[in-house]
């Protein structure tokens, strides 16, 4: 696995992987449009680092889903990788809404879809994608 060194919601394509981590709460770019991204970069899946994300919220979880949503109907494989126990593992387990969720990146990163996907883990170099995201907040002076 090579070392990431994702800025939050910038998304990353790394061969058959995009990876997009995401810092403070959970959420991102919009789901079609990091889909298309990743599709376009011939991707097969979609790693959603929320190792370092606060929380999840409704919001949040909605965002997960409707990007599962998105990824399946490109033929894309997500997956979720969140500390076991902590908030956004917690929220993503009562949704009980069958995401591949693991505890680490690393896991995640070496968890095939298929028997295809299996030796598909660092072939091409990095080569970062921006994806604007609108869940950028900012306090009144």
């Amino acid at each position: 696995m090579p070392t990431l060194q994702s800025q939050p919601n910038v998304g990353l394509s790394m061969g058959r992987i995009f990876y997009l981590r995401c810092d403070g709460p959970m959420g991102g770019p919009p789901p079609e449009r990091l889909a298309d991204e990743a599709s376009a970069d011939g991707a097969r899946i979609v790693l959603v680092d929320a190792t370092h994300a606060e929380y999840a919220d409704s919001e949040g979880l909605r965002w997960l889903l409707a990007l599962r949503r998105e990824a399946d109907e490109r033929g894309l494989c997500l997956r979720i990788a969140a500390p076991t126990g902590g908030k956004v593992w917690r929220n993503i387990k009562l949704l009980d809404a069958g995401l591949s969720l693991h505890p680490t990146v690393q896991s995640a990163w070496s968890w095939p879809c298929s028997s295809e996907d299996a030796d598909l883990r660092g072939k091409d170099a990095l080569r970062p994608v921006t994806i604007p995201t609108s869940r950028r907040y900012s306090l009144p002076a």
